[in-house]
């Protein structure tokens, strides 16, 4: 199947090092052989196979050698040919436009794909004009970054033979453009709703669609309108996101019947429906360097899916007995009947911050991954018998100038899980405090205001307040003084309906708090980097789903630590709404006791200290508040004035003043 549709990728290798020894030998025999040099040319623009494995290079920063020869795994080549003939039949019959869809595992190398075949069209094909589009100029073209779709054509180009690449081509950055002597160009584009309108294009190429409404609600229908009557043909290239949207709606809804041969386990090749689309499927368990030591998981026991390798699974299946990790992939609900599996997918599954449903959508091309219950009952139950522990102290809190006062009560609706000290201070330690606003109603029937506080050290929460009468006006400034008595913790709440924007428009506004968690950049080049927007937002069934994900996999991890029951019991009741038919989208309901406002609360608090956290110390619980004079509580003077003498923001609470003026000890 590697050499279907090809004349001259016989001569090259698929071994990587032997690949190396033919691009050294051919290369310096071309230098002084000008017959050679276009003889290789010429094969190289009559067959794109040998294009990509005789001239193309991937770069794996990843890897222990960072740039490899472009040696092509089996099931890319439909893929490579699919592209190629799509691309000469649309400008054939002008009057049959062809979209291309590859639906595709992560690291398949399908952008690299996408970027070869039009690399090779604009070298060989005069005026070939192409266009580039991902969900925001940074991720189409950034000539400082790997991921951007023109830096990668930069480098491929960069990467070629002298004597293969263009005269007189002219790369203009400001454009974000390419063009070359024989009058082709590439351009590069945000998803807008004005992509390249009004322009004409022999192709254009979208890269990762699931993604382009993160950055723009519907900017994937307009970035669609904008350019059906540009070009007659469209490459989508994407992992999914959820069951809805237009990428979604792209691949599943056409009935789509195999164009030549299909792999076996993953489903990889060429599909086609009755408009004459096209769908091409690159699955992990048909690369050949992830589906090694491949196994099944029926009837209670592990097997081979390749006889030869029947022991080597064996002894791997022992290890990852041995070593736990087989129940945690169980425990996690990664092991079904009869899925295919392999120690790469088992290392992916593994690794930290993954979860079901990312594993399913990014790898496993499965855009709901949704089972029943939302939270991992073994987990909750874990949770309840070994984490859960009564508060330490419970009361109402009153706030009074900005300032939180604590009220000792019974059964009242603030819940503490360390013993405030003199002058009702708090522990020293950085905080953060999740909240989801209710209405204010005040009734049982309607949702509660719901406050979750966690140590960002321990990853332990610490606090728990829940009120369904509290307006959202008054949460705002009750959250305040509690994230300022919590030494300025960091707030993080739902940003979403009137409520939320009630709750956020006092926080920032009004009151002028902050330590606030702003939303991250989408961009995957920048971590760390957030953008003006506070609060997180639910704009999707996916979004909640992810956050609870996180959740359950981070109490897992022992990277949370829940203390609340009525938390762990509200967790249990959110579910998956059980669906009439296959075109019913997903849908998160609840089903338990109250209102399972605790769990938003709480997934965010867990979501705001995953931001600010170092690293979780598992060493010890929450440190209590020493009691005034003890040795501890000298000692936790001394590291306040060294911290302050860093420079560190520490605030003084209650015992600082306290001795100020009784002691005069500062």
């Amino acid at each position: 199947m590697v050499n279907q549709g090809s004349y001259f990728d016989l001569l090259v290798s698929l071994d990587p090092l032997e690949n190396l020894v033919w691009r050294r030998m051919v290369g310096e025999a071309a230098q002084g052989d000008k017959g050679l040099r276009e003889a290789l040319r010429q094969a190289a623009f009559d067959d794109v196979l040998f294009f990509f494995q005789g001239f193309l290079w991937c770069y794996e920063p990843r890897a222990e050698i960072k740039v490899q020869p472009f040696c092509l795994w089996p099931h890319q080549v439909p893929a490579i040919l699919a592209i190629d003939k799509a691309i000469t039949d649309s400008a054939r019959n002008m009057e049959e436009p062809i979209d291309v869809l590859m639906d595709k595992s992560r690291v398949q190398g399908g952008s690299l794909i996408d970027i070869g075949v039009i690399l090779h069209r604009c070298l060989r094909d005069d005026m070939f004009a192409a266009g580039l589009v991902s969900r925001n100029m940074d991720c189409a073209d950034n000539a400082n970054d790997p991921d951007s779709l023109m830096w990668k054509l930069d480098w491929e180009l960069k990467m070629l033979p002298w004597w293969m690449k263009p005269l007189n081509s002219t790369r203009l950055v400001s454009k974000h453009s390419w063009s070359y002597g024989n009058g082709s160009s590439v351009i590069a584009y945000a998803a807008t709703g004005d992509v390249c309108s009004g322009g004409r294009k022999s192709v254009f190429d979208f890269d990762e669609v699931a993604k382009f409404d993160d950055q723009q609600p519907g900017a994937a229908d307009e970035a669609m309108n904008s350019t059906q009557h540009v070009t007659n043909c469209r490459i989508f290239t994407s992992t999914h996101k959820g069951d809805s949207g237009v990428w979604y709606d792209m691949i599943f809804g056409d009935n789509w019947v195999a164009d030549g041969p299909i792999f076996p386990w993953g489903g990889s090749g060429v599909y086609r429906n009755s408009s004459g689309s096209v769908k091409i499927i690159l699955d992990w368990r048909d690369n050949p360097t992830q589906n090694r030591l491949a196994y099944r998981y029926v009837g209670g026991d592990f097997f081979s899916e390749r006889p030869e390798e029947a022991g080597a699974v064996a002894k791997y299946i022992k290890q990852i007995k041995a070593n736990g990790n087989l129940e945690k992939l169980k425990r996690r609900g990664y092991v079904r009947e009869g899925r295919l599996r392999s120690p790469w997918y088992d290392r992916k599954c593994l690794q930290k911050a993954a979860t079901p449903r990312g594993i399913a959508q990014e790898l496993d091309r499965d855009p709901r991954g949704t089972v029943g219950k939302l939270f991992n009952t073994d987990v909750l139950d874990r949770m309840t018998k070994e984490k859960v522990k009564a508060p330490v102290w419970e009361g109402r809190p009153v706030v009074h100038d900005g300032e939180l006062r604590l009220v000792p009560q019974e059964g009242g609706p603030l819940k503490l899980w360390f013993k405030p000290g003199l002058d009702d201070e708090s522990p020293a330690g950085k905080y953060a405090v999740g909240a989801d606003v209710g209405t204010g109603a005040g009734e049982v029937t309607h949702s509660n205001s719901a406050l979750i506080g966690g140590n960002c050290r321990t990853g332990e929460q610490v606090l728990e307040y829940v009120d369904p009468g509290i307006s959202p006006s008054r949460f705002a400034r009750l959250a305040v003084a509690v994230c300022r008595w919590l030494n300025n913790a960091m707030l993080i709440w739902e940003s979403q309906g009137p409520t939320g924007g009630r709750f956020g428009s006092e926080v920032r506004q009004d009151i002028g708090y902050g330590n606030i968690w702003l939303r991250p950049k989408n961009d995957t080049w920048s971590r760390g980097i957030t953008t003006s927007q506070a609060g997180w937002c639910n704009n999707r069934t996916s979004d909640k789903a992810d956050l609870f994900e996180d959740l359950w996999v981070a109490m897992d991890d022992d990277l949370f630590t829940p203390r609340s029951d009525d938390f762990i019991k509200e967790c249990g009741g959110w579910e998956w709404k059980e669906k009439r038919n296959s075109q019913d989208r997903d849908e998160i309901i609840y089903r338990g006791t109250g209102h399972g406002d605790r769990v938003i609360a709480g997934g965010l608090c867990q979501k705001a200290m995953k931001d600010l956290s170092g690293g979780i110390d598992k060493s010890g619980e929450i440190a209590q508040t020493a009691p005034v004079g003890s040795i501890a509580w000298f000692e936790e003077q001394d590291r306040i004035r060294a911290r302050k003498k860093e420079g560190d923001d520490v605030v003084d609470f209650g015992v600082n003043r306290f001795v100020t003026a009784k002691l005069g000890v500062w």
